[in-house]
């Protein structure tokens, strides 16, 4: 902290923003990336969690054919619908991560802030599927599946 008493001056430093961010960041280029890339990462798991939607649901309305020629569908939603949104994951952690790593005061501070992002993203991703798969995200598979045995 300066003489002024302003608790966000710096008292030197080569800083580009001129002044500490209430956030702690230590570059303007750091943390307007850092956003870009957060939105990006919102928009890569809302599509990857719609793809895990329509999976299931795939294999939920699949299910009575896949019974009727003797085999099973069950297990599909989750290779072809869960691998994509764990990787979708990996794919946005790990440049939000490097991107407040580096331009970030405090490390834990930038990963903590990687945290926060990713659960509103996760929470906005998730909340959009549950809309449009009628709040049945999770309820969709093949064991849901209303097949009937009756065969004439």
């Amino acid at each position: 902290m300066s003489l002024s008493g302003d608790p966000l001056e710096l008292d030197g430093g080569d800083d580009d923003l001129g002044r500490r961010s209430a956030a702690g960041w230590t570059s303007s280029a750091g943390r307007s990336s850092f956003w870009a890339v957060s939105v990006i990462a919102a928009f890569v798991l809302s599509v990857a969690w719609l793809w895990y939607g329509f999976v299931f649901f795939d294999e939920m309305t699949e299910a009575c054919k896949a019974i009727a020629a003797g085999s099973s569908s069950k297990g599909l939603g989750a290779l072809i619908g869960g691998v994509p949104v764990a990787l979708a994951y990996l794919l946005v952690l790990i440049p939000l991560a490097a991107i407040a790593v580096k331009n970030y005061s405090r490390k834990t501070g930038g990963l903590l802030l990687v945290v926060v992002v990713l659960a509103a993203a996760t929470v906005l991703s998730v909340g959009l599927s549950e809309l449009v798969w009628d709040g049945n995200l999770f309820a969709m598979s093949a064991d849901h599946a209303e097949c009937s045995t009756f065969a004439p």
